[in-house]
């Protein structure tokens, strides 16, 4: 029987549950399957096809359910779908505090929870039948991308919302009435009068009102927050490789505009700052936005919503509920008088309150507050000038008086680098080089760090990590343990065996840490270039570009324009250039890094490295025998110099092997002559075939292509395809199914088709790359329209 509904729980600790939702659902009309009821016949294939026919996938969530292996393969299944484009919605119900398993966290990430934790379970019941009968209403599962109005294409976020949270009940309903009539709200407020939380409490309040909440941080601009694809999801859409971010983030607003309605809701978290260029773009669409910042947007036109201090009684209550302290004798009387002075203030309150209960009586703190000159009236000072009456002096003094260890300042500085939506707890301590986390979990206990127990997440409020910023001026050096491992980590990555979500979280800490700190500290070269291998594997193209810029501009400042180290990072100039469509500025950057080295030191491994890749540009011009000498120069240097280690060059063999590909690709095959040219790219293999490390696999796949195409042009059709054919078979295994290297190797396999005279194999693959490209939403590229007149003439 054909069903709308696909229910995943665990048996044995959750059927009572599920059967209550199945009937709720079924009373009214909505079919549902679950098992063991609705099985039939061999289970992993009723399981299989049960969840490829649902249109809803609602998971009973719980501790028991996130450790079992068979709901975790049918959360596998239903995500598979999702990334696939297809229309499935994912609801996580859940229904119980315990730790949830690593892996059902993964899966879920990006996933609205919906809260069942709170009793009574009949209430929360009713508001999943509610939620299920709203995206089912009048038969309207999204079924195209034209049909979708902001459901299933649009990710929503998972948000967690704090347990101090009090009051502010007007506020929430003023919120939501000026939502729904202008679509558009600015909510201003001083730092740390408790803007975030109020959006994250509205979110969970009103959730009934959207199908779809994404909660996403605003870091640098808004351009950088739509195109690192971290906060704002779109299913199966990616940059496209040599897009640039203003190309990539045209078309994901267009995207954005298209699948989003009224019916979706944007948190624009943080957004200090007086303006954005891209504001009026990115507030175009029909979908509705709410900004939560310190600076004045009155100019805007739109709605302003002034959040203010609570009250007495509620600062006092908010005081109480951070302080499990018995209150004693006056002690009342000078917590009031505390709260008068930082006027009600809701981050000074908390962390006062935290500071009271380790170290010192309400009086004691009382006594410092008013030595400290900040008994004067707090301003809201809302463009970051801050004077001794603003929030930030209150949390710059607290800081002052916490009497942080040297341990914990380190905390906070490298905490100070990352992403403002934060880093796992576990892998940063690893990265500060720590096994005892009392460190981090007293600085959580003292409220100077945010932790969020559902995804075992910290990070720093705003405000305070201005202050760590301020005071303690975090750099490379200061924070040189933590930079290392971090380094370290992504220097050991085996790209082909990691999730691509998996490098693009390094990728994202890495340009946090990057972009928080932008002066080049050049004895850390040798980290910035893997850190450039992260940034290309995940198509950070403008990060790439500017971390390159930038120590180029360091190293001519430093060591002059005709160092090694300028000539070093004018190769990186010219990689990236090439690597993103720019072959006019990647060859003269190649061309300057060779005239560099020929005049400083002609005898490095880096010398002969550019050396051969100069290569590339000679060939297009034809310059063979430049070429040939430049051949014969590398592996003379090769063959001489005693080194066995160097920044850009991989190793003293991957060197080899990649001259011997190049002449056989770009000195030989260009000229003709077939033979020799086959027999330096077997060279070439016979190297890279020796190299033990996983990142030999992807250099392997060059040899491999080369005698598929000298194969082609010498009549051996079998031994052609098999190795085009292999070597997008590696490819895959290393880069994954649909990255830009894959599809060169596509164009390699046409081009073979094409030199055997088969031209509807060639047609067909060429179709394939089309394919490719329009289910990575690529179709707007340069390399869609190349392929798109390709097909159109083969088909003429």
């Amino acid at each position: 029987m054909a069903h709308d509904v696909f229910i995943s729980h665990h048996t044995k600790s959750s059927l009572s549950v599920t059967q209550a939702v199945c009937n709720s659902l079924e009373s009214k009309g909505i079919r549902c399957w679950y098992a063991p009821r609705d099985t039939e016949g061999d289970y992993a294939s009723a399981i299989y096809r049960a969840i490829q026919e649902a249109r809803i996938f609602i998971l009973i969530l719980n501790k028991e359910a996130s450790y079992s292996e068979d709901v975790l393969n049918e959360i596998n299944l239903a995500c598979q779908r999702v990334r696939d484009g297809d229309e499935l919605i994912i609801l996580p119900f859940h229904i119980s505090s315990e730790d949830i398993n690593g892996a059902a966290k993964y899966y879920l990430a990006r996933m609205h929870w919906i809260d069942a934790i709170e009793p009574p379970m009949q209430e929360r019941i009713a508001e999943l039948i509610k939620k299920v009968l709203h995206l089912l209403s009048e038969g309207k599962t999204p079924v195209t991308e034209e049909e979708t109005p902001g459901k299933t294409l649009l990710q929503p976020s998972r948000i967690n919302c704090g347990t101090g949270f009090m009051g502010r009940d007007e506020e929430l309903q003023q919120l939501h009435e000026t939502l729904t009539a202008y679509d558009r709200v600015f909510m201003y407020g001083i730092g740390g009068i408790g803007k975030s939380e109020l959006a994250r409490q509205y979110a969970k309040k009103f959730s009934d009102a959207y199908d779809t909440i994404v909660f996403a941080t605003y870091s640098s601009s808004l351009r950088e927050m739509v195109t690192n694809d971290t906060d704002i999801v779109i299913s199966n859409f990616r940059r496209a490789a040599g897009e640039t971010e203003e190309e990539y983030f045209g078309r994901k607003m267009a995207r954005l505009n298209r699948i989003a309605d009224e019916r979706t809701l944007v948190i624009v978290d943080n957004f200090d700052t007086d303006s954005d260029p891209d504001l009026e773009a990115f507030a175009s669409g029909g979908f509705r936005i709410l900004f939560t910042t310190r600076n004045d947007h009155s100019d805007t036109g739109y709605p302003i919503m002034h959040i203010r201090e609570l009250d007495e009684e509620e600062q006092y209550t908010l005081f109480l509920k951070n302080y499990s302290r018995p209150v004693r004798g006056n002690d009342e009387g000078d917590i009031r008088a505390i709260l008068r002075m930082v006027n009600g203030h809701t981050l000074t309150i908390e962390l006062i309150a935290k500071l009271m209960q380790i170290s010192r009586r309400p009086a004691k703190i009382l006594e410092e507050i008013r030595s400290s000159g900040l008994a004067s009236a707090m301003r809201g000072t809302v463009k970051h000038e801050f004077s001794s009456d603003t929030a930030y002096q209150y949390i710059h003094r607290l800081f002052s008086m916490s009497r942080l260890s040297e341990d914990e300042y380190g905390i906070m500085m490298n905490l100070s680098l990352m992403p403002m939506d934060g880093v796992d707890f576990v892998e940063f301590a690893e990265w500060c080089g720590t096994e005892d986390y009392g460190v981090i979990d007293g600085l959580i206990k003292k409220s100077w760090i945010i932790y969020d127990n559902t995804e075992d997440r910290i990070s720093l409020h705003p405000l305070i990590c201005e202050v760590v910023t301020r005071e303690c001026k975090p750099d490379l050096q200061k924070c040189a343990v933590m930079f290392e491992n971090l380094v370290g980590c992504i220097s050991r990555f085996k790209y082909r065996d990691m999730p691509y979500d998996e490098v693009k979280k390094y990728a994202d800490v890495l340009e946090s840490l990057y972009l928080k700190n932008p002066v080049i500290d050049l004895s850390y070269d040798w980290a910035y270039h893997p850190m450039l291998e992260v940034f290309n594997h995940t198509e950070k193209a403008d990060t790439c570009r500017r971390l390159v810029k930038s120590c180029l501009d360091a190293a001519e400042a430093m060591y002059g324009e005709h160092s090694e180290c300028a000539a070093r990072w004018c190769y990186r100039m010219s990689d990236v250039s090439r690597t993103y469509c720019n072959d006019r500025d990647g060859e003269v950057y190649c061309r300057k890094a060779v005239e560099i080295l020929e005049s400083c030191a002609p005898d490095s491994l880096d010398f002969a490295y550019i050396n051969v890749h100069s290569t590339v540009y000679l060939r297009e011009n034809r310059e063979f025998e430049k070429m040939k000498k430049a051949f014969e120069t590398s592996l003379d240097v090769l063959a001489h110099t005693s080194e066995t280690i160097s920044i850009i060059v991989p190793g003293r063999e991957v060197l080899l092997g990649d001259i011997y590909h190049k002449m056989a690709v770009s000195y030989y095959y260009q000229q003709r002559e077939y033979l020799p040219a086959l027999e330096y790219a077997e060279k070439s293999y016979e190297i890279f075939s020796r190299i033990p490390d996983h990142y030999a696999m992807a250099w392997i796949v060059y040899p491999y292509m080369a005698r598929a195409r000298i194969y082609s042009m010498l009549g051996e059709r079998d031994a052609a395809i098999a190795d085009a054919e292999a070597s997008i078979r590696i490819s895959k295994e290393y880069y994954g199914e649909y990255h830009a290297q894959v599809n060169r190797r596509y164009m390699y396999l046409a081009e073979v088709y094409r030199n055997l005279g088969l031209e509807q194999e060639e047609l067909e693959t060429w179709k394939h790359l089309r394919d490719v490209l329009e289910k990575k939403n690529e179709e707007e590229t340069e390399f869609y329209r190349t392929i798109a007149a390709k097909i159109e003439n083969l088909e003429n």
